[in-house]
């Protein structure tokens, strides 16, 4: 028993030890599938670095951070699954750069205030010293398209130089073959399998081509026979460091060795504010050996400047020795840096010179003296000589908005418009210019206006008569404006109306000899049921001096032939003439009414006569069906309201006592229906509604029997405001009846089916007990909307 017991206890130990490994194994594989997911080598590898967003390298950080990992353990990582050198250096740069106090944003080294434009003092005479976007040739560091990123697929160039990293593809093909990978080693040289090592560190690659394959040949002697080829290629790219000072992001970088200063410049974010951008700096052993001038690039397209990089380069940007700012109409405006001895002609050309709309006899041109500014006008002829200094603004303006050779001609000639003024032009030689007067011009007078000296206008009387014969010679001056009119602007336009039974009513113009058939043709014609007898009403004109008149116009009948033949019964009209054509006596268009709810057939019905009643509409939609509520029938009928302002559409409620008026049709009740009515046939409700001063507005269960007080009790009873002597119901038919008051005895009304009890509030009692005030119709329409789930529970509740 002792043994079974230390067993059990050895294999209780044995599996709690190995379960506690497990579950350690299992988190460290969580923890490590997490790490791989976040930098995992297919995430370096497609992972585009321009794209990524403040936050991604946040994330990034803080996942480095937990594995505490080395950014040089990264950089080989990231290059070893594929992420180019020059990708790594913008997100190292990036990374490094994060604002230790917020970490979810990148701010850049030396660009504090960098993003804010070019600024002149309220007196438009300098510069603030933080400038950035608005320096002509600061856009293409800013466009992430435009990087110089070196293509590394491209054939690798005769003259690039070997170093340590780089890694070859040696292929011997022939009569003998041989593939191997040669990795240039810390020493610089490459170990060949069989042939040994062979030192290319600072080789270009042909001279390293040339010093392989000799050293290949003493092996394979098949080379030197010319029986077996040596290819070689670059297949791995080492990166390079270099420095980069007075950039945005001034640091040491590391940069695949194919790249250029260009691709360094856009990597470093360009010059700093006060950078130069034409005087930049390629510095190598300590020896300035290429001066960087960004502006030949943009404006001529040359890369010359671009050359390729090496190991420890430094790009040195010196601070601007001379910058300008020009604005106004030229095509490119902004601040342009100017090396010295550079010209005017040499800013506008990189300003690609004027607008369309520039004046470019006279420039202001504003610039610093020792005390104080000083403004400037240079001329056109000065263009080639002035050399700006630094701080000048120039302004170019825009031409005058006016013409110095213009003259028009407006109205009835053929060609109206704007001509151009030469020395002797008459008023005779503009007409013949524009292709002459039309055949309606007015020649006795027409009007010219001109433009005096002082920039005032006055107008003249032109006999154009005169002109035409050459007994006027009327000389023109500048912004001379000639009108002629048309004899039929000096008509007074006259008008005839038609009204009525007639397809387009309106306005039409008067015409000489316009008939009254004319007139109904033009007006497209009868619509139906015109009738053949017209109206026609013409003004009475008399003479100016009655001041007594009592008729304005003279009524004549006429019956015509509608089909617009009988040229007998037709007459002419006059100006002014207003013409109704009349509807026929005894033509009716068919009018409809509309039956919903529980009838068999609802729908529309045409009113038959004009003594149609609701009961025979009812009857001829069926009858009621089964659940059809008899006490809840009304009709809905629209009426014209009349205020001060306009005729509004409004609709009222005709309660129906179906049940009487089943039993003896003729009365009252069954009202005589108007086109356009709807009857409402309810479906019976099993509720009574109580709304107002109660403690719970709500739906009860009718209850066949019971009075009011009944549903008062069933909702708590009145409330403290209620006015228990105006308690109304309005029934279904929207019948409202209320408490009546018999020798100080209150008689409240029945209760039916689907009935409404109002308990009025005190205050809000209106004289009229039969009317709901504003405020109460409100309240009930608001409680409507909220009884809707409760109503359900409440009946359910009364049924138990």
């Amino acid at each position: 028993m002792p043994l079974n017991f230390d067993y059990n206890l050895i294999m209780i130990n044995f599996l709690m030890t190995n379960l506690r490994t497990l579950f350690l194994f299992v988190l460290l594989l969580i923890s490590l599938n997490v790490s791989a997911q976040s930098l995992s080598p297919e995430y370096i590898r497609n992972v585009k670095v321009n794209d990524l967003s403040n936050s991604d390298i946040v994330k990034i950080k803080n996942e480095l951070d937990k594995q505490n990992m080395s950014f040089d353990t990264f950089e080989t990582l990231a290059i070893t699954n594929g992420m180019s050198p020059t990708d790594f250096s913008i997100l190292k740069t990036r990374l490094q750069n994060l604002t230790p106090e917020i970490n979810t944003s990148v701010v850049d080294k030396g660009s504090v205030n960098s993003s804010k434009p070019i600024e002149l003092d309220e007196r438009n005479s300098g510069y603030v010293k933080n400038i950035s976007s608005s320096i002509f040739g600061s856009e293409i560091f800013t466009n992430s398209a435009m990087n110089f990123e070196p293509n590394s697929n491209l054939v690798t160039p005769a003259n690039y130089i070997l170093g340590p990293s780089d890694e070859i593809q040696l292929v011997v093909y022939g009569m003998q073959e041989m593939t191997t990978s040669l990795v240039v080693s810390k020493e610089g040289k490459v170990t060949i399998p069989v042939v040994g090592q062979v030192y290319v560190n600072g080789l270009t690659f042909e001279a390293a081509k040339t010093q392989i394959k000799k050293a290949c040949s003493r092996v394979y002697s098949t080379i030197s026979s010319g029986q077996s080829n040596v290819s070689m290629s670059l297949s791995k790219i080492k990166t390079i460091r270099i420095t980069i000072i007075g950039a945005k992001k001034s640091g040491n970088f590391s940069v695949s060795s194919l790249s250029t200063v260009f691709n360094a410049l856009h990597i470093a974010g360009g010059p700093e504010g006060n950078g130069s951008y034409r005087n930049i700096e390629l510095i190598r052993n300590n020896k300035i050996i290429k001066k960087i001038d960004i502006y030949k690039f943009i404006t001529s397209g040359d890369q010359s400047d671009n050359i390729n990089l090496q190991e420890n380069d430094l790009i040195r940007i010196p601070v601007y020795e001379n910058r300008v700012k020009v604005e106004g109409k030229v095509k490119v405006a902004g601040v342009f840096e100017l090396l010295p001895n550079e010209t005017f002609l040499d800013l506008l050309k990189y300003c690609s010179g004027f607008d369309e709309a520039a004046y470019k006899a006279n420039i202001k041109l504003i610039h610093n003296t020792e005390k104080e500014l000083k403004i400037v006008d240079l001329s056109e002829a000065e263009y080639k000589n002035y050399i700006p200094k630094s701080g000048d603004v120039f302004t170019i303006s825009s031409i005058l908005n006016r013409f110095e050779n213009k003259v028009s001609i407006k109205g009835a000639i053929f060609r109206p418009d704007d001509y151009a003024l030469v020395e002797g032009m008459t008023l005779k030689d503009l007409i013949v210019k524009a292709d002459g007067l039309k055949e309606d011009a007015f020649k006795n007078r027409a009007l010219l206006i001109r433009e005096m000296d002082d920039l005032t206008q006055e107008i003249k009387d032109v006999d154009l008569n005169k002109i035409l014969n050459g007994s006027d010679n009327l000389l023109l001056r500048k912004n001379d404006e000639i009108i002629i009119s048309s004899i039929f602007d000096m008509k007074v336009k006259h008008n005839v109306s038609i009204f009525g039974q007639i397809k387009k009513p309106g306005e039409f113009p008067y015409l000489e000899k316009l008939s009254l058939y004319d007139l109904i043709i033009l007006a497209g014609g009868f619509t139906e049921g015109s009738s053949r007898v017209v109206e026609v009403s013409s003004i009475i004109v008399k003479d100016e001096k009655i001041t007594d008149q009592k008729e304005y116009s003279t009524i004549t009948t006429v019956e015509i032939d509608t089909a617009l033949i009988d040229q007998s019964k037709n007459v002419f009209l006059k100006p002014f003439d207003v013409v109704q054509i009349r509807k026929k006596p005894v033509y009716e268009t068919q009018k409809s009414v509309l039956i919903l709810g529980e009838v068999l057939f609802p729908g529309n019905y045409t009113i038959i006569n004009k003594n149609e009643r609701v009961l025979d509409v009812i009857n001829r939609a069926g009858g009621l069906k089964i659940n059809a509520n008899v006490e809840a029938v009304y009709v809905l009928r629209k009426i014209d309201r009349i205020t001060t302002e306009k005729i509004e559409k409004q609709e009222q409620k005709i309660p129906i006592d179906l049940k009487r008026i089943s039993k003896n049709p003729l009365l009252s009740q069954n009202i005589v229906l108007n086109p356009g009515d709807e009857i409402v046939v309810k479906k019976l409700d099993e509720t009574v509604k109580v709304f107002g001063s109660v403690y719970l507005s709500t739906e009860i269960p009718y209850n066949n029997g019971k009075n009011l007080k009944y549903y008062i009790k069933s909702v708590g009873g009145f409330s403290e405001t209620a006015n228990k002597s105006k308690v109304y119901v309005i029934n279904s038919n929207g019948l409202a009846k209320t408490t009546k008051r018999f020798l100080g005895i209150k008689k409240y009304p029945k209760i039916k089916r689907g009935c409404e009890i109002i308990v009025p509030n005190e205050s809000l009692v209106v004289k009229n007990p039969n009317k709901m005030s504003v405020t109460e119709i409100a309240t009930i329409s608001g409680v409507f909307a909220s009884i809707g789930g409760m109503t359900v529970a409440i009946i359910n509740l009364f049924k138990q």
